[in-house]
């Protein structure tokens, strides 16, 4: 539904809209599909096709659901501290640059539906963290730990004990260790990823500002973008800021994030990208410093809760998950 208000002929506002309106003054003008109602005295009004509402000029929005960040923003939740400065970070000097990444924010965040301001505060506040105070875009470790050829001979010595434990005699009680029930785990998980041949933990380790992992993420990443030949290559969104941001983005669509952004639910949404609370404090010192920056409370056109900015187990969603509840001590540790 869109809803504009004219008065004397000049445009004052917009919620959305799809409607192109002229009118002499006093008249108000909604539109939803090809409906068009009218609301005043002046009938002076011609439309014709269906079309978006005039654009406001990017200084006229006021916040940031309508508009996108400009490169000084971006320098100010982040304290412009040098970007991807790490030795493993693949990016070229000249995607390094501030106004280089807003741009590819910018676009990342309008193509994955990241379009209101808490769910823009809550993706840069994340971003940051995972990728190592802005870093780097690759993972440190090795990625072996995700070859299932480094968990085989574990997953042999257990397995032994496994067939053989209805057996009183089993030889192969001493292979029942905590190391090798992981190696046995962990093996068939890096099977279940797609992760066969020797080489693919490396190949498919954590890359992007969200480190994508494993084979069958970036196969689904690829075919979003309707670019599945990259996945021999997956190395592009490590150094390709284009891939950087916008792998972030869809991992963070594909995961609903933005309805508990929305919510303003730091702790669920942490828990989801991280599997855990690593980090959480700076999370939480993220989030709050961006959303004054943002100047949320004052301005934000779509946001309806009354308290944004204070964090507890009790007011998360993730109380409602078995996982919560099995860490509920542990989370409200954390709690404002």
């Amino acid at each position: 539904m869109g809803k504009e208000s004219f008065i004397g002929g000049d445009y004052i506002e917009t919620t959305g809209g799809a409607s192109k309106t002229y009118a002499g003054k006093n008249i108000e003008n909604s539109s939803l599909g090809n409906q068009f109602t009218q609301n005043g005295l002046d009938s002076g009004v011609t439309y014709g096709t269906n079309e978006s509402a005039p654009n406001l000029k990017q200084e006229d929005k006021k916040c940031f659901c309508e508009k996108e960040f400009e490169e000084e923003d971006i320098k100010s939740f982040y304290n412009s501290k040098r970007l991807f400065t790490a030795k493993n970070c693949p990016l070229p000097a000249e995607m390094k640059t501030y106004q280089a990444f807003t741009d590819a924010l910018n676009k990342a965040m309008k193509d994955n539906n990241i379009n209101t301001c808490l769910r823009k505060a809550h993706f840069l506040a994340q971003i940051e963290t995972e990728s190592d105070r802005l870093n780097t875009t690759m993972e440190y470790a090795s990625g072996w730990d995700y070859d299932h050829s480094t968990h085989l001979e574990g997953y042999n010595k257990y397995k032994l004990y496994l067939d053989n434990k209805k057996r009183k005699d089993n030889p192969y009680l001493a292979n029942n260790t905590k190391q090798l029930r992981r190696s046995y785990s962990r093996y068939n998980e890096c099977l279940s990823h797609g992760h066969t041949s020797k080489g693919d933990g490396p190949k498919y380790k954590g890359k992007g500002l969200i480190q994508l992992t494993w084979k069958d993420t970036y196969e689904k990443y690829f075919r979003h973008i309707e670019k599945p030949e990259l996945i021999d290559t997956p190395e592009v969104i490590a150094n390709d800021l284009t891939y950087t941001c916008d792998s972030a983005g869809w991992f963070w669509d594909d995961r609903q994030l933005g309805n508990y952004a929305d919510k303003d639910d730091l702790i669920f949404i942490s828990v989801r990208i991280n599997g855990g609370l690593n980090g959480f404090d700076h999370r939480k010192s993220n989030i709050k410093s961006i959303i004054k920056l943002m100047k949320i409370k004052e301005d934000c056109i779509t946001n309806k809760l009354e308290l944004i900015g204070t964090y507890k187990y009790e007011t998360s969603n993730i109380k409602n998950l078995k996982w919560g509840k099995n860490n509920k001590s542990k989370i409200q540790k954390y709690d404002d």
